[in-house]
């Protein structure tokens, strides 16, 4: 149903979806801090994972798509993926280099606090330069601007430990093979 509303549906079927979206981010942090309970009674189980990652890819793909098509959508679809990116990239050194603290060792050990420290700071200079020189976000609504991109780091990051979370109760370590060790 939710794929079908991205194809052939209305803007306002589109809309809904994306809502959807919204509603399971917002419910995913409760997910990571009982983190045992996706794992308990295997068939049940596995229809919750199923519907989680329906609810993180089709709502994500959807805003994606109303996204890219607006004004200057590739660019604003290219900025998103470049801000998740950079926050990864810039989580990954903060953290190798300045990270004690881990984040969620029983979702994934890895993790430090630093790491997201690293990433907010690395997305803040990266949101406010691009959208400042690339897209012409107005001095008064740069610090809104930030905000709303480091909202969405944010719960890059969740989204993050909650794939962290689903491929260890799936006893799964890579997510692909695309490239190998991720």
């Amino acid at each position: 149903l939710m794929f079908a509303s991205v194809w052939f549906g209305s803007d306002q079927a589109r809309l809904q979806t994306i809502w959807c979206g919204v509603a399971f981010r917002l419910l995913a942090p409760w997910w990571l801090r009982h983190y045992h309970f996706g794992a308990q009674a295997r068939k049940r189980s596995l229809l919750i994972k199923s519907v989680a990652c329906a609810l993180a890819i089709v709502p994500a793909w959807t805003a994606a798509i109303v996204l890219h098509g607006g004004d200057r959508g590739a660019g604003w679809v290219m900025f998103v993926l470049l801000l998740v990116w950079c926050a990864d990239t810039c989580a990954y050194f903060a953290g190798r280099r300045f990270g004690t603290t881990k984040l969620a060792p029983n979702i994934s050990p890895g993790k430090t606090t630093a790491g997201v420290y690293g990433a907010l700071a690395g997305c803040t200079v990266y949101a406010a330069t691009v959208g400042h020189l690339a897209f012409d976000v107005a001095m008064p609504s740069l610090p809104a601007f930030v905000g709303l991109c480091m909202v969405t780091v944010v719960y890059s990051i969740v989204g993050d430990l909650l794939e962290s979370l689903i491929k260890r109760h799936s006893q799964v370590k890579d997510s692909g093979t695309l490239f190998p060790g991720h």
